[in-house]
């Protein structure tokens, strides 16, 4: 009776039903601010360096300049600002990665990049390397997967920041350079490759965020290497197309907008021509990254291929105007690699409770604008 008498008053509803009004907003900024801080955003980015401190017959260190290289990396990385690097074609030796180290991540005040081991067990004159901010993550475990043509590097990072649960967010890292080549003999060699790196993650019994990146070397989503990844048996180990493009993705238009080789149309004696039109680059996820379901997950619209604004079929990354970098970034583009960088965001669920909403379209801010 006493809550109606006090309703009676039209003016004290009015009171009543905007403290009610309040109270719900300021609840729901709390909650907005405290999933806000529950949440990092990690860039994943793989990158294939084009003979990087390595040489051929053809393609020499004087005439592929490893120290230009560095001077147009030092123009991509702050661009794409990632967090986890995985580069190919890097020449195997500790004088050469602890170049990329100091001499293109850490430099210009920055100090928050380390390098994971140079492994390269098979004797490769070319290996994959990651490099990760050490801010944020830490390695627990690294460790090359033999395979009869390049190791494919394993990486067990963690991520810095304890949730409230005590239990620590892992991410499995592998990065891959898979066979190159389209005979009958190199696709059978890759199918080799991606048969081996599915026997070791079935034996580990992981069953947490996976990942792999690298230079697939693949013309479609049907060969067998690429198949055995996304038609894998064990669910928790299966990878999955964050952007679900299958399809024959060589010398196909529908595809120009994730195509990352090559940068140039016409080719030299270290790099390739024919513009755009392959999709060899690639990050691939597991579905507890997907799903949100071991406190990591994909935010949506985050993949990108770095230099390609969908309007480079068969062209390159310079000409004509390229929408979607800065000029020094498309022309930097242009000198390191006939590979584009790709990348994606995650998201990290440091409360470790419900899953981590995607906030205005998600992701990290990237300067992807002319100009910018």
């Amino acid at each position: 009776m006493m809550l109606f008498a006090v309703n009676s008053n039209p003016l004290r509803r009015v009171f009543l039903s905007m403290g009610i009004a309040c109270c719900c907003v300021l609840i729901g900024v709390i909650g907005f601010s405290y999933e806000s801080r529950a949440a990092d955003t990690l860039r994943v980015m793989t990158y294939n360096l084009m003979y990087f401190g390595s040489s051929t017959t053809d393609c020499t260190p004087a005439i592929n300049v490893q120290s230009v290289k560095e001077q147009h990396l030092r123009t991509i990385i702050p661009h794409v600002r990632p967090h986890i690097i995985g580069f190919q074609e890097v020449g195997p030796s500790s004088a050469v990665t602890l170049s990329i180290l100091n001499n293109v991540l850490n430099t210009a005040g920055e100090s928050r990049w380390s390098r994971a081991n140079l492994m390269n067990p098979s004797g490769s004159s070319i290996v994959s390397i990651l490099y990760y901010d050490n801010q944020k993550l830490g390695v627990s475990r690294q460790f090359p997967i033999s395979t009869s043509v390049r190791d494919i590097m394993y990486y067990r990072l963690f991520h810095r920041e304890i949730p409230p649960s005590g239990d620590t967010i892992w991410l499995n890292v592998l990065v891959l350079h898979l066979k190159a080549g389209s005979t009958p003999s190199d696709v059978a060699t890759r199918a080799q490759e991606t048969a081996v790196l599915m026997s070791y993650l079935d034996q580990q019994n992981l069953n947490e965020n996976l990942l792999v990146m690298g230079d697939f070397n693949v013309s479609s989503s049907s060969e067998l290497a690429y198949s055995q990844l996304v038609n894998h048996t064990q669910p928790d180990n299966r990878f999955y197309d964050p952007i679900n493009r299958p399809g024959t993705w060589n010398n196909n238009s529908v595809f120009a907008q994730w195509h990352t080789q090559s940068t140039r149309s016409s080719g030299t004696v270290c790099f390739s021509g024919g513009g755009l039109d392959d999709r060899f680059d690639q990050i691939l996820v597991n579905r507890r990254v997907l799903g949100d379901s071991a406190g990591i997950r994909y935010i949506t619209g985050s993949y990108k291929s770095i230099g390609n604004d969908g309007q480079r079929f068969q062209g390159n990354v310079q000409s004509p105007f390229n929408s979607s970098v800065p000029v020094a970034v498309a022309n930097a583009l242009y000198n390191v690699s006939d590979h584009l960088p790709v990348v994606l965001d995650l998201r990290v669920n440091t409360s470790q409770g419900t899953s981590v909403y995607e906030l205005s379209g998600g992701g990290l801010p990237c300067r992807c604008g002319p100009g910018s």
